[in-house]
């Protein structure tokens, strides 16, 4: 059965590296333990692996790069290797090797801000900088240090810029060029003295260097400015400040920068924190130390710990260190400001960890505990399920060995006075009782936990568990007891001593059963199988011996390591071992072969690397799934055992299979029961006052509420009065813009006008030029001729001369190899003789050698060492001397090689000149046909390049005056979008502005009313007033008489109290209802208008939000046409290039034709694009399109003049790529009249220059054939008055003149002109003075006709 090793847990970490421990997130750290890679996140204590090679001991250096990726260097022959690994996928990314290191390991890593580089320092001797782009593995920059180097760092805001320290040196290289050379300034000039040990960057032009004298150095610039420690110390060896203890230096070991300043390394367990000062430079704020005070035991705090490393939390506000111990604490340093004392207390960042070799493993059964000694005077109770440190305690002195109860209750440990019986408390490990055992080095719980044996000397003492009863003592070793094993049923005692012996014991009368007894070797580590009569003991030597009821059955060597211990699986499944070398190897069992000694290519061992030194104890569970190790290291590793193809795995999300009962003291109990019964107390208090502070706050925040929203109101007026003067604004805006478009339009059109005249003179005037050079053509032709002729004659000198070189030469070949072979024989008689010497030789002194040994041993024995050393070098040179004569054969054996290779060199030259001698006879026909066609083919390749090169100048000159007018215009464009938008809000403000302006007019109209109403009541008052006061006078003249001044107010009273009164108050209300029956209609009548304003409004707001939506519809279609058009102007492109390929290439002869073509619709369209430019953009992308199609056949029609095979091949391949189809129908009428247009121009001024000859027809419809017709039949066109007209182009008196070639090709352009300007499918024949070819275009497809287009126009080809 196949068994699988899975770590589970790793308890500890390693302390041999310079950069040991870094954070991956603020829950993570990364640190390396054994021949494992650790991602331990501390929050939950769980852990990730990632394995290194075979050897632990490779490893030479670590960086992380923000949390992601993992970079770790190996020791590899010859060269060292860097692996990248994911950090999120735990899977490696990349392998870098390379020769330029020069060493076989890096001794320092980093990574660049950005985590995309990584530099690498080499070993001694060299120091090789190595700076790598590891994403794609390449090596951005090297450099050669030359001098030792203990860090490097890349600077984080500039990753071209790198810095190493070491000793007397501080050097920083930029990366330029592909490599990475010094800095002018950043060499500085440093004290032979000083030693850098640690160094960081602050920013792109500040470091901090640590030096092992007890400084710390502010480097800028290229120079050392300023001690940190002593700001007015001079940086010299006298002025150094030093911080010493017991007369020796601190050294500065570790520098980290933060975000307020920095933390550097002060002493045994102590960090200094740095902050920025005002002018720059740094003030020191605080100590934090590492004070591990053990209140709960009995024996004081731990030793003082070097700090090795560290590291800060992403967040910035945690530091982690690494000590010398392999412990790992943390700070915060939000709590730094609000400590009170002098000092910070670092805390633990997870359990506590053994530093030392651990001596003894044992496991409970019936808990998921795990119980460890170590020789840092420790026992420590690992918890493996919720993997955590239950409970350790340190002691006075060390304990050689542990064992715990199957309950998990009781813990038995040997000092060296007595062995100790303790509870395990949950908190603690108490000592119960003492027994009279010294030394004890081996005790062991039965399986059934009712009795222990202790190994007291020689004697093997058995206890009851309950009553500490000593029920048996087993005699019989001579030497100290080594190992004590009891059977799985409790009734036997398997036992190893000093003295190699191995007893099995029977507990029931006491006596030995069987006894093994081994010389020169001693049993170290045993495991019984099954069925109790067969052990398996592995010997100091490293040898596993299966002993079977007394006697040696087999003897097992492991091929790979020497073995330490052994363990057997309960169900007797495999057998798993550890070696010297900190790996774990494994045994199928029951082993397959019944021989007495098993070879080791006969067995299967699996190999699983673990610790990175020797294991020392090693155990199974009671149930075979877990493997506990443990190793010299101080390292402890929980491995999974998995057995077959399916395997338990311990989860803590489920419940626990373990019993969860706990010891606890009854006053221990007591005051917690009390101290709860406080905190509820408090409890109930805190939550009245916060229900207090609840209702305060409440009340508060609804005051300013209040405030906040009468803010707001304020703001809103505020906004309110801007958009009034913003819509003033936009008017204005408005109207200048209309005025400049109006001129910027009129100067567009008067500016196209004149670049149409400028162009068509140009275009008469170069076909001018065109005639003249055909005439100058003819003449250079004549002249090739005849040079010709000339480079043929010496063509035939050449021939026979390079026939006489090659026969000299191969007489001379044969010479050269005459002398190989003698000087080869002449070689192999000297080879023979100087190896028959040098046997000689080496027998003689190998002889003389024995003779010198055997004297010495026999007469002086204390020079032994020295014999040896001579002998081990006689060896090395006999080894040298096989060596020599083994490359003398080899070179031997080079020589017949040679010789072989040069007999088949010879003949295949002999074939070569054979064959020479035909293909010189070949090329003699073909090189005069291939020359003459060469000539003419450069000479018209000049004449093009010259046309070429015309026609690129004007190219040019219209693209530079059409460019800037496109800006323009694409600017104006960008200006008018921005002006609308403005528009549409300035509008909607207006439609606000105006409807609030109507209601502040009905508001004035109804106040206006009421005034009026008002000011009548105050006139009649008045009047009512003045009667009264005259009708008063009267009354107060009859003063004197009292019976005429009572009936005067009698009457008073009757006028105004009585009757007036009545009166007055019933013409009041009368009033009063009839203005507020007029007033509600009023209102009525005002909400009815605004009621129509609004409906209006809204019906505007659709109407114009339709229109807008429509407007975008179309923009958007408008813009999806336009990247139709594109792409079909793309694939046009395409066809051209391969088109113009097959042209050049297969068809030289019509390359002119093309050329012209080409450049006589480039001339029409320059033309045409101005008037299109008007239009709009799909228009010119419309006829762009048409522009291409037109070329694309014209180009067929050039290649079917040459009807070579290739040719046709190529055509056919053509043919079959479809175009693209044609989107929409455009203005292709005008475009095809426009070139009609042209060449009755072009045929016109033909005329002129030739009128005797008959020049035809200008290109009209009478072209076209209908689709029906026959091609024997002659359409209306062709026919006049029952005669057909001949066109006889050239006249025989113009030959001379003019080409036939060049007026060939004008006729055969009209025909295809014709054709291209045809809506349906044609078929024409054009007659060339080869052959006759046709051109038959393929059947169009009318093209899909999208709204608003016209159908009844036909579609481009």
């Amino acid at each position: 059965m196949t068994v699988d090793l899975h770590l589970h847990h790793v308890y500890g970490i390693r302390n041999d590296l310079s950069s040991i421990l870094f954070f991956v997130d603020e829950a993570s750290v990364v640190y390396p333990a054994g021949s494992n890679i650790i991602l331990h996140n501390f929050q939950n204590n769980s852990q990730k692996f990632i394995p290194l090679s075979e050897n632990g001991n490779s490893l030479t250096a670590m960086a992380v790069a923000r949390g992601q990726f993992l970079a770790y260097a190996e020791r590899t022959d010859p060269y060292g290797a860097i692996m990248v690994y994911d950090l999120a996928a735990l899977r490696k990314k990349r392998t870098m090797i390379t020769n330029e290191v020069a060493s076989d390991k890096y001794i320092a890593l980093d990574f660049a801000d950005s985590g995309k580089q990584i530099i690498g320092v080499g070993g001694p001797p060299e120091y090789n900088l190595i700076y790598w782009w590891w994403e794609k593995t390449r090596i951005l920059g090297a450099a050669k240090v030359g001098q030792e180097v203990r860090h490097v760092r890349v600077c984080p805001k500039d990753a071209n810029r790198v810095a190493v320290c070491g000793p007397s040196i501080v050097r920083v290289f930029r990366l330029e060029d592909s490599q990475l050379r010094p800095e002018p300034k950043g060499g500085a000039k440093v004290n032979e003295y000083f030693d850098f040990v640690a160094m960081a960057w602050v920013n792109e032009l500040r470091m901090l260097l640590g030096t092992s004298q007890g400084q710390i150095i502010i480097w800028e610039d290229g120079s050392l400015i300023a001690d940190v420690l002593d700001p007015a110390a001079t940086l010299s060896l006298h002025a150094m400040k030093l911080f010493r203890k017991q007369d020796a230096a601190i050294s500065i070991d570790n520098i980290l920068v933060h975000s307020n300043g920095f933390i550097c390394t002060g002493g045994a367990g102590t960090l200094k924190n740095f902050e920025i000062a005002a002018d720059g430079g740094y003030i020191f704020h605080k100590d934090m130390k590492i004070l591990i005070e053990d209140k709960t035991l009995e024996y004081g705090i731990l030793d003082e710990q070097q700090i090795l490393d560290m590291t800060l939390s992403p967040a910035g506000d945690v530091v982690a260190v690494a000590t010398d111990k392999r412990q790992i604490f943390s700070a915060k340093l939000k709590e730094l400001k609000r400590t009170k004392e002098d000092y910070y207390k670092m805390k633990p960042l997870f359990y506590f960890l053994h530093y030392n070799r651990v001596h003894c493993v044992d496991i409970c059964v019936r808990k998921p505990l795990i119980v460890t000694c170590a020789a840092d005077r420790t026992i420590r109770i690992w918890n493996f399920f919720n993997r955590d440190c239950e409970i350790w305690k340190k002691f006075p002195e060390e304990p050689h060995s542990v064992a715990i109860h199957p309950n998990g209750f009781y813990l038995l440990s040997g000092f060296t006075d007595k062995l100790k019986m303790m509870h395990i408390l949950h908190d603690d490990i108490k000592t119960v009782r003492d027994v009279p055992i010294r030394g004890c080095r081996e005790v062991k719980f039965a399986q059934g936990g009712h009795l222990f044996a202790a190994a007291n000397g020689a004697i093997i003492q058995i206890y009851t568990t309950i009553q500490f009863d000593n029920t048996m003592n087993l005699k019989g070793h001579t030497s100290r007891i080594r190992c004590i094993l009891w059977s799985h049923d409790d009734t036997r005692i398997f036992s190893s001593s000093q003295d190699g012996s191995l007893f099995e014991w029977d507990l029931l009368h006491g006596e030995i059963i069987h006894e093994v007894t081994l010389r020169g070797s001693i049993f170290i580590s045993l495991a019984a199988a099954p069925d109790g009569e067969t052990v398996y003991g592995i010997t100091s030597d490293g040898t596993l011996k299966e002993i079977t009821n007394g006697t040696f059955s087999r003897d097992i060597k492991s091929p790979l390591g020497v073995l330490t211990s052994v363990n057997l699986s309960h169900a007797g499944h495999c057998l798993i071992f550890g070696t010297t070398e900190g790996k774990l190897l494994t045994l199928a069992f029951p082993l397959l072969t019944e021989l007495s000694r098993l070879e080791s290519s006969d067995l299967v061992w699996m190999e699983t690397s673990a610790h990175q030194k020797d294991i020392t104890k090693a155990i199974l569970s009671h149930d075979s799934q877990l493997l506990i190790t443990a190793s010299s290291d101080g390292n402890v590793f929980v491995w999974k055992v998995v057995e077959g193809e399916v395997a338990r795995i311990l989860r803590r999300d489920k419940p626990s299979p373990y019993s969860d009962e706990i010891l606890m003291e009854k006053k221990d109990l007591e005051k917690k029961n009390a101290h709860i019964i406080d905190l509820t107390t408090k409890t109930e208090e805190i939550q009245l006052e916060n229900e207090y502070q609840k209702r305060a706050k409440d009340s508060l925040f609804s005051e300013k509420i209040k405030d906040i929203t009468e803010s707001f109101t304020k703001e809103i007026d505020l906004l309110k009065v801007k958009n009034e003067k913003q819509t003033m604004e936009k008017d204005c805006e408005a109207q200048q813009h209309q005025q400049d478009m109006t001129i910027m339009v009129a100067k567009f059109n008067h500016d196209l006008l004149e670049q149409e005249r400028i162009t068509n003179q140009k275009l008469l005037l170069e076909y001018e030029k065109y005639a003249e050079l055909i005439i100058e053509k003819e003449k250079q032709e004549s002249e090739f001729r005849e040079q010709l002729q000339d480079v043929s004659a010496s063509k035939e000198d050449a021939i026979e001369r390079l026939t006489v070189h090659y026969e000299t030469k191969i007489e001379s070949l044969h010479s050269i190899l005459d002398k190989t072979q003698k000087e080869f024989a002449d070689y192999m008689k000297e080879h023979d003789e100087v190896r028959h010497m040098i046997e000689e030789d080496a027998d003689m002194e190998i002889i003389d050698i024995r003779a010198r040994y055997e004297t010495a041993i026999f007469e002086l024995k204390e020079s032994n060492m020295r014999l040896k050393g001579e002998n081990e070098l006689m060896k090395k040179k006999s080894n040298n001397l096989l060596k020599d004569i083994d490359d003398h054969k080899a070179e031997v054996m080079k020589y017949q090689a040679d010789l072989a290779k040069q007999m088949t060199v010879t003949k295949g030259l002999e074939k070569e000149i054979e064959s020479w001698k035909k293909e010189l006879k070949e090329r003699e026909e073909n090189v005069q046909d291939k020359e003459k066609r060469i000539h003419e083919l450069k000479k018209k390749n000049q004449e093009l390049e010259k046309f070429k090169f015309v026609l690129d100048f004007k190219i040019k000159e219209l693209r530079k005056q059409i460019e800037p007018k496109d800006n323009e215009i694409s600017e104006q464009s960008k200006q008018i979008k921005e002006l609308e938008r403005k528009i549409e809000d300035l509008d909607g403000k207006i439609s606000n502005l105006k409807s609030e302006i109507h209601t502040q007019k009905t508001t004035l109209d109804f106040t206006r009313r009421d005034r009026e109403v008002l000011g009548v009541r105050l006139k009649e008052r008045d009047t009512f007033v003045r009667r009264f006061q005259g009708d008063m006078e009267l009354a107060m003249e009859k003063i004197t008489d009292p019976a005429d001044l009572r009936s005067a107010f009698l009457r008073i009273c009757e006028k105004y109290v009585r009757s007036s009164g009545k009166q007055v108050t019933s013409a009041e209300v009368d009033d009063s209802s009839v203005r507020e029956l007029a007033l509600i209609k009023e209102t009525e009548k005002l909400r009815n208008n605004i009621a129509d304003v609004k409906t209006q409004y809204q019906r505007k707001t659709t109407v114009l939000s339709s229109k807008l939506w429509k407007m975008m519809q179309q923009n958007s279609g408008l813009i999806e046409e336009i990247n139709i058009f594109r792409q079909d102007i793309t694939a046009l492109r395409t066809r051209l290039a391969l088109l113009d390929t097959v042209v050049q290439g297969t068809n030289p002869r019509r390359k002119d034709d093309y050329a012209k073509i080409q450049a006589l619709l480039k001339d029409v369209e320059v033309a045409r694009m101005e008037e299109l430019s008007k239009a709009g953009v799909i228009e010119l992308y419309r006829h762009e399109l048409r522009r291409l199609h037109l070329l694309l056949i014209l180009m067929r029609e050039v290649i079917h003049n040459d009807c070579s095979p290739g040719v046709v091949e190529l055509v056919a391949k053509l043919q079959d790529v479809q175009l693209p189809p044609v989107v929409g129908p455009s203005k292709i009428d005008t475009i095809s009249s426009l070139v009609a247009e042209k060449m009755n121009h072009c045929m016109e001024d033909l005329a002129v220059k030739y009128p005797e000859v008959l020049i035809p027809s200008p290109i009209r419809k009478s072209h076209h054939r209908p689709p029906n017709s026959k091609p024997g039949e002659k359409t209306d066109g062709e026919k006049t008055d029952g005669k057909t007209k001949k066109v006889a182009f050239p006249p025989p008196e113009l030959k001379a003149m003019v080409p036939v070639k060049q007026l060939q090709f004008l006729k055969n352009l009209i025909d295809p002109a014709a054709v291209l300007l045809s809506g349906p499918t044609t078929t024409v024949t054009v007659d060339t003075a080869a052959s006759t070819t046709q051109l038959i275009s393929a059947p169009q497809t009318a093209a899909t006709s999208s709204p608003g287009t016209d159908p009844s126009v036909p579609a481009a080809p």
